[in-house]
């Protein structure tokens, strides 16, 4: 593999809005590689700077012409493939004020495995000839399983702000307490229930304008 043919690989599957890559997508598109050379020929393209390892078996563009929207959540879900996840539990709590402390850890529900990681995104700036390692922001990911089925799950896709799917008041405050049944945060139940109900109005609003 050469870097002019990574290059081509990684503008064409940005064209097309993918920036994150399983190993076994990329064993896909370099079939003439054997598993080790694969494995040398992905850590030559790390060295130059095409890529970078999110965890392992998952790497991510990290030169695209333009930055990918809401990296941290392609990354969870190439982390689960084939499982419904959604963000959930104490950062949507604390998104609505509803936990008295901030949250910076993207929390997440899943059909697939628990699990936490701390992974990797876009450096904070291009490298330079003094400083080829430049700094790089992290993010937390906590995923805690879920046994309720796909349609039973509160949760919506809020198009511009979130890629997964974004719980709803209620269905965060089910799954904190289901992960958490000694609240780790004081809860603002007075605030809570003003929000499901102006809510439940903003809904049933706009499922009559339908």
């Amino acid at each position: 593999m050469r870097r002019a043919e990574m290059k081509q690989f990684l503008d064409r599957e940005e064209e097309a809005g993918q920036h994150v890559f399983r190993l076994e997508e990329l064993a896909a598109a370099f079939p003439g590689e054997s598993p080790g050379t694969l494995n040398k020929s992905l850590r030559r393209m790390v060295s130059a700077g095409l890529l970078h390892r999110a965890v392992r078996g998952i790497y991510f563009n990290d030169q695209p012409k333009k930055r990918a929207f809401c990296l941290a959540e392609r990354i969870a879900q190439a982390m689960r493939p084939g499982h419904y996840t959604y963000i959930s539990n104490s950062l949507v709590l604390s998104d609505w004020s509803i936990i008295s402390q901030q949250t910076v850890a993207l929390t997440m529900m899943t059909t697939g495995r628990s699990g936490r990681y701390s992974v990797p995104l876009y450096r904070t700036s291009k490298p330079l000839p003094w400083a080829p390692k430049a700094k790089r922001h992290s993010c937390g990911l906590r995923f805690s399983h879920t046994r309720q089925r796909k349609e039973d799950i509160k949760a919506d896709v809020l198009e511009g702000f979130h890629l997964l799917p974004y719980a709803r008041p209620e269905q965060a405050l089910s799954d904190y307490l289901r992960c958490w049944p000694h609240p780790l945060h004081e809860l603002d139940m007075e605030y809570y229930r003003h929000i499901v109900a102006e809510q439940q109005v903003s809904w049933e609003a706009a499922n009559a304008g339908q």
